[in-house]
């Protein structure tokens, strides 16, 4: 569809740092995170969903752009649930590179009920892709020597 090759496009921009932050000031998030929307769409779902990893291999300012707007942590915390192995795995990608590039956002993540659906992704028939990524980010969120992990996450 043509909507499938416009995102597939806007991902290729986005491998540059500088098209990155040209593309966020004119809107691209506006764009992308509907497409995640269209579960009758894997095609559209990964491809978007790639476009926003590349994003959040960005800057910690881009990503703390993306973490705030609104809807974009709801919509990939959706994606952990969908059908398609590679729509759950790019989520992952999204949560990963967040937590890599902007740690100091990890209490935000905590808040938004991240650890739940990601212990239900750690079973005996998720593939090892999944497994490795799930256990990282939930270890990510855990641990830290800097900042300890509320109380209050603890005791849920």
């Amino acid at each position: 569809t043509v909507q499938l090759h416009a995102v597939i496009l806007l991902k290729k921009l986005l491998s540059s740092q500088d098209n990155i932050q040209c593309l966020m000031d004119r809107g691209i998030l506006s764009i992308l995170l509907p497409c995640l929307e269209q579960h009758d769409n894997p095609r559209l779902q990964l491809a978007a969903a790639r476009a926003l990893t590349r994003i959040t291999r960005g800057t910690a300012a881009q990503i703390e752009v993306f973490v705030a707007h609104p809807g974009s942590m709801e919509r990939i915390q959706q994606l952990l649930h969908a059908p398609h192995k590679a729509v759950r795995v790019e989520a992952l990608r999204v949560l990963f590179f967040i937590l890599e590039n902007a740690l100091h956002l990890r209490d935000t993540m905590l808040q938004m009920d991240l650890l739940p659906p990601l212990l239900r992704m750690i079973q005996p028939d998720a593939s090892v892709v999944e497994l490795r990524g799930a256990v990282w980010i939930v270890t990510c969120l855990c641990e830290s020597k800097t900042m300890p992990l509320p109380l209050q996450t603890v005791e849920e």
